[in-house]
C-alpha cells in the first residue's frame, strides 16, 4: 500500500510526500536501532553502517512484497527471507 500510495501522491502533494517520507525514515531508523541492539548482544552480526543496512533491508522487503503481489507468488518473499537470513 505504501508503494502504491507513495507513487500516486509523491508528485501531487508535497505535504503527503513529506509525511510518507517521515514515516519511512522513522521505520528505517527503528530497524537500524534493532540492528545495533542485536549486534551489541550478539544476536545479529555487526554491520559497518546499520542505517544503510536498514535502508537496504526495507527496500528489499518492499520490493519483494510488490513483486509477490504482482506475480501472485510467494517466491519473491521466500527469496527475500533467504537472502535476509543469509546476510
Amino acid at each position: 500500500m505504501v508503494v502504491k500510495l507513495g507513487s500516486e501522491v509523491a508528485d501531487l502533494s508535497d505535504s503527503m510526500r513529506e509525511t510518507l517520507n517521515a514515516g519511512f525514515t522513522q521505520l528505517v531508523d527503528r530497524i537500524a536501532t534493532l540492528l545495533e541492539q542485536g549486534s551489541a548482544d550478539g544476536t545479529v552480526r555487526k554491520f559497518p553502517d546499520t542505517l544503510v543496512t536498514a535502508q537496504m533491508l526495507y527496500a528489499k522487503w518492499l520490493g519483494a512484497a510488490f513483486l509477490s503481489k504482482l506475480s501472485r507468488s510467494q517466491t519473491p518473499l521466500e527469496q527475500a527471507l533467504a537472502e535476509t537470513t543469509r546476510a
